[in-house]
This record gives structure tokens, C-alpha cells and sequence, in this order.
């Protein structure tokens, strides 16, 4: 579940960065979001530079140690649907391991970022002119939406030993399997 989640977080995170967020006021203050007479090929051409300094930006923001962890905008806490399991396990004494279950996913993201930088970059390069008008005429989630459609299969490919390797043992242990842990045992009891 965890290694299913953290490409699309970090897609998420990369594009939902500071820098992205300025795209779409960026093409516009240049006049690109306006029917001005502007070639088609211009507005792609820059559609897709903004594109890259936003994720080269981003990459340089989130793609370092607390770039996700210490950015409440986009750290990955534990998914809504765990939050009573969450709960549950911090009660029985287990916060600890929570805690280290949600830093090691931010950083399992911090360090995918940079080889997400690539996968980025290719689909601006393969974006077509009514990809970058979809962008630029859309909502607030247009380009996340966009990189979405073009990226999760890649990321997810690119990522999973990352997070494999940057979990570890905690990566085999589904959030759903966590109420049937029991307290440590004392030494003297028997296993159930």
C-alpha cells in the first residue's frame, strides 16, 4: 500500500511545490493565458519552460533531507482511512514505530525526487500544444492532473526500490495488518 502511495505523493509534491504554483501567473503575466495571437508553438514552448524551472525548482526543494518532512504543505502523514489506526497503536505504545513509519516514507520521497526529475522532464518535452492549452486554461489542479496522467506508472517504477530499501522491514507491514500487533512480550509468556 505505502510503495503505491509515495508516487503519487510525490508527484503530487513535486508539481504541488511553491515553484508550480506560479506556472500558470507566470504564463499569464507573460500573456500566454489569453487569446493574443500567439502561435501555437509559442505557447507550448512556454508552457514547457515554466514547466522545467518549476520542477527544477521543486526538485531542489523537496529532493533534500526534510524537503518533505519539514514542509507541513506536503509532508506524508499516515493516509486518512489509518489516522484510528494510528490512534490505536500510539495508545498501546507503539508511537515510536509510527513515528518512524512516517519519516522513513518522507524521506523515501525526499530521496525519489531526484530520480522523479527525469520522468518530469520527459513528459514536458512529450507535451502536446493542447496538453500545455489544457494546463494553462484549467483549474488550480491542471498541471498535477497532467503530470498525473503521464507520470504514475513511471514513478512508480522508478520508486519502489527506494521505498523498499528506505522503509525496510516497516514496508512489509501493511497499515491495515497494524491492529493485530501485541504488546511486546516480557520474555516469560509463551507465544499466543
Amino acid at each position: 500500500m505505502i510503495t503505491r502511495l509515495i508516487p503519487l505523493v510525490v508527484g503530487i509534491g513535486v508539481v504541488g511545490a511553491p515553484a508550480s504554483g506560479q506556472v500558470e501567473q507566470f504564463l499569464k503575466s507573460i500573456g500566454m493565458g489569453q487569446e493574443n495571437g500567439l502561435s501555437n508553438a509559442k505557447v507550448s514552448a512556454g508552457s514547457k519552460e515554466a514547466l522545467q524551472v518549476a520542477t527544477e525548482k521543486s526538485v531542489e526543494l523537496t529532493g533534500r533531507p526534510d524537503g518533505y518532512f519539514s514542509n507541513a504543505a506536503i509532508k506524508i502523514l499516515m493516509p486518512e482511512k489509518r489516522r484510528t489506526v494510528e490512534q490505536g497503536l500510539r495508545m498501546v505504545g507503539y508511537g515510536p514505530q509510527v513515528d518512524e513509519l512516517v519519516l522513513s516514507v518522507n524521506q523515501a520521497a525526499e530521496q525519489s525526487v531526484p530520480a522523479a526529475k527525469q520522468i518530469f522532464l520527459d513528459a514536458i518535452a512529450d507535451m502536446s500544444f493542447v496538453d500545455a492549452k489544457t494546463i494553462l486554461n484549467g483549474g488550480n489542479t491542471s498541471t498535477t492532473e497532467f503530470f498525473k496522467a503521464k507520470t504514475t506508472d513511471k514513478l512508480a517504477t522508478a520508486f519502489k526500490p527506494i521505498v523498499e530499501r528506505n522503509i525496510g522491514p516497516m514496508g512489509r507491514l501493511e497499515i491495515s495488518d497494524a491492529p493485530r500487533c501485541r504488546q511486546p512480550r516480557s520474555g516469560n509468556e509463551s507465544p499466543a
